[in-house]
């Protein structure tokens, strides 16, 4: 058999295998291609199939061998002036410099991408640019950003499915967001067509975003059901990455519930599933401290959390250390340890305000997308009048108090404003701005002595 004939077929064996999420296999056919190419010295060839390689090591998450390979992929491609090749090995190595902490190196992996896409008129894998732009923007916490990259990546799809994948990423980002509604109604219309088009991946993820917008309400029996459905589908279809997440997020879920044994059953399932380097560290440790904190168990809690600030700050997850630093300030509270905890949520809070100062003005009323920041405050200033630093406790209350007024403010000049604005909230339905004015005139409880509530 001709070479390059036999290198294609295992390349096509590899893409086939790596949909299914069988990624260790992929991988091998992957490597195979790989060798044959660089026996017959095309590098072409040698720079699809390395491309290949670190796109399925992102898919397995482990990074910094996904940027070995997918460089080594862009020498070739670049050598032999594979101008598509370029672009699309960038457009995959976007994602992967942001998980390794390199917030600007993604943006520019992406905007050459896209240079060049655009240059060639290729719309449909310019589409690609803008959904992995919009995933990146979302891990460094751009919200507003996010969600009108997920839709200009939409207008620009021809291929339903990829249309269906970026309304599975807005539906993902209004979970963030605090946009339960939103979520409910984009997770239903997800649902229908996965069941019209009888396509197992679309159904899974509906069912596995329509678990986390039920958790977040509080619907843990509901939630359950859905993560449930997600988890079967995934087994059954070969794609147990996918059912992994979905396995991890109904763990944390027992936990946060008050089912800490249930938890950990669910917890020992994912850990016997898979080699623990090909499980995804930064869902996992959180699921195992969200345990921890149900177990009352708070020094191994605080040890476990120090590690998800640690993975959090290298993939420059900012909202996930900030999420840490907080439910740390929890567990060294419960361990006694005040000045500890004040420590954490000082640092919790000098994040949120250097992240607040490296932005565009116009873009700071709703950077963060939820409410979960005005808690780190509230508590912090909680903390301070408990310790009888009245003074600061009363200018830090000021200041969350300013946070508030500037949002609420802005979102009661309604969605055209809004828009003017470049919020996150511009995108959404006019009567959805009245659930987010009350649930930012909730009001503070500072200087009440409560204890930190956990932040999930």
């Amino acid at each position: 058999m001709d070479i390059g004939v036999e290198a294609q077929e295992h390349i096509s064996t590899a893409v086939r295998l790596q949909s299914l999420g069988r990624y260790r296999e992929a991988l091998a056919e992957f490597f195979k291609a790989a060798q044959l190419y660089q026996g017959a010295a095309d590098r072409r060839g040698e720079g699809r199939a390395l491309n290949g390689v670190g796109a399925i090591y992102k898919d397995m998450e482990q990074f910094n061998q996904a940027r070995e390979y997918l460089e080594q992929a862009l020498v070739c491609r670049r050598e032999t002036k594979d101008f598509r090749g370029e672009a699309i090995t960038l457009t995959t190595l976007g994602p992967v410099y942001q998980n390794l902490g390199l917030p600007e190196e993604a943006v520019k992996a992406l905007s050459d991408a896209g240079s060049i896409l655009r240059d060639m008129g290729d719309i449909d894998r310019y589409e690609q640019v803008l959904f992995n732009l919009a995933g990146v923007y979302s891990m460094q916490s751009r919200l507003g950003a996010a969600y009108r990259g997920f839709l200009d990546a939409k207008a620009c799809a021809v291929d339903p499915l990829e249309r269906l994948k970026c309304d599975y990423g807005l539906t993902a980002l209004c979970i963030e967001l605090g946009q339960y509604r939103e979520a409910l109604l984009r997770t239903t219309a997800l649902l229908q067509m996965g069941q019209r088009l009888d396509n197992p991946g679309l159904l899974s993820s509906a069912y596995h975003c329509l678990g986390m917008a039920l958790g977040q309400l509080n619907e843990i029996g509901e939630a359950e059901v859905a993560l449930r459905q997600a988890i079967h589908i995934d087994y059954a279809t070969g794609s147990p990455s996918r059912a992994i997440a979905s396995q991890l997020l109904l763990a944390s879920l027992f936990a946060i519930s008050g089912r800490a044994d249930e938890a950990a059953r669910e917890l020992d399932i994912v850990r016997a599933s898979q080699p623990p380097a090909e499980l995804p560290a930064l869902q996992l440790t959180e699921t195992e401290s969200d345990i921890a904190l149900a177990s009352e168990n708070y020094p191994q809690a605080e040890a476990l959390l120090n590690k998800v600030r640690s993975i959090a700050r290298g993939a420059g997850d900012r909202l996930a250390e900030i999420r840490s630093l907080y439910n740390l300030a929890f567990a060294a509270q419960k361990c006694g340890e005040d000045v500890r905890s004040r420590g954490y949520l000082e640092a919790a809070i000098g994040l949120i305000e250097e992240i607040r100062s490296s932005i565009h003005a116009e873009a700071q009323r709703t950077y963060f997308g939820t409410f979960s920041t005005q808690s780190v405050y509230q508590v912090y200033v909680a903390s301070l009048f408990r310790a009888g630093s009245t003074t600061e406790a009363f200018r830090m209350n000021e200041r969350r108090r300013a946070r508030t007024l500037i949002e609420r403010v802005l979102r009661s000049r309604g969605p055209t404003a809004l828009r003017q604005h470049d919020t996150t909230s511009a995108f959404f339905q006019a009567e959805q701005i009245a659930a987010i004015q009350g649930k930012l005139n909730c009001p503070a409880s500072a200087g009440n002595g409560e204890s930190v509530p956990p932040l999930r």
